[in-house]
C-alpha cells in the first residue's frame, strides 16, 4: 500500500503540475487579465484552454476532474496530519485509511487519463485564428500521442488487479 500511495502522489502531482506548465505555455496577458477572478489555478487553466482551443463539451466534464485533481494536488503539497475513520479502498480488497483511498492506483490513472485527455483534446482542435495555439498543436502532437500510446501499451502490460 505504501508504494502504491507514493506512486499516486507522484502521478497526481505530476499531472497537476503538468497542466499548470501548459497553461505557463499558453497563457496570454489578454487571458490572464480576462481570466476567471476569485477562482482556483485549475479555474484559470480551464478558461484559457477554452479561449484557446475548441474544448466544447470536453470543458463541462473537464471542471469536476480538474476540481477532484487540484484537491489532491494541493492535500499532497499541504498535508495536514489527522485521523480519520477507515474507508473502502477503491480496489475492493478492503478497508484503508482515507489518504490510501484517496492516493490510489485508480486515482494515478484518473489523473494521467484526464492530462493526455486535455491534451489530446488541444492538439486537435486550435481555434482557427489563433496561429500561435495551431504552432504549439502541431509542435506538441507527435509528443502527446507518444505519450498516449505508452499508456495504453503500459495498461496493457499490466493491467490493474481488483477484487
Amino acid at each position: 500500500m505504501v508504494v502504491e500511495l507514493d506512486a499516486s502522489i507522484v502521478a497526481v502531482s505530476a499531472a497537476a503540475h503538468a497542466l499548470d506548465a501548459l497553461y505557463g505555455q499558453l497563457i496570454t496577458d489578454a487571458i490572464r487579465a480576462a481570466g476567471p477572478k476569485g477562482k482556483g489555478r485549475e479555474a484559470h487553466i480551464r478558461e484559457c484552454l477554452k479561449r484557446r482551443f475548441k474544448t466544447g463539451r470536453r470543458d463541462v466534464a473537464w471542471v469536476q476532474e480538474f476540481d477532484w485533481l487540484f484537491k489532491l494536488r494541493d492535500a499532497a503539497v499541504h498535508a495536514e496530519v489527522k485521523l480519520l475513520p477507515p474507508v473502502a479502498h477503491p480496489s475492493g480488497i478492503g478497508n484503508s485509511g482515507q489518504v490510501s483511498a484517496d492516493y490510489s492506483a485508480e486515482a494515478a490513472m484518473r489523473a494521467v487519463d484526464l492530462l493526455i485527455d486535455v491534451l489530446e483534446t488541444c492538439i486537435a482542435n486550435p481555434k482557427p485564428g489563433d496561429k500561435d495555439a495551431k504552432a504549439w498543436a502541431n509542435d506538441y502532437r507527435s509528443s502527446v500521442e507518444t505519450l498516449a500510446m505508452q499508456r495504453d501499451v503500459s495498461r496493457d502490460a499490466r493491467p490493474i488487479v481488483t477484487a
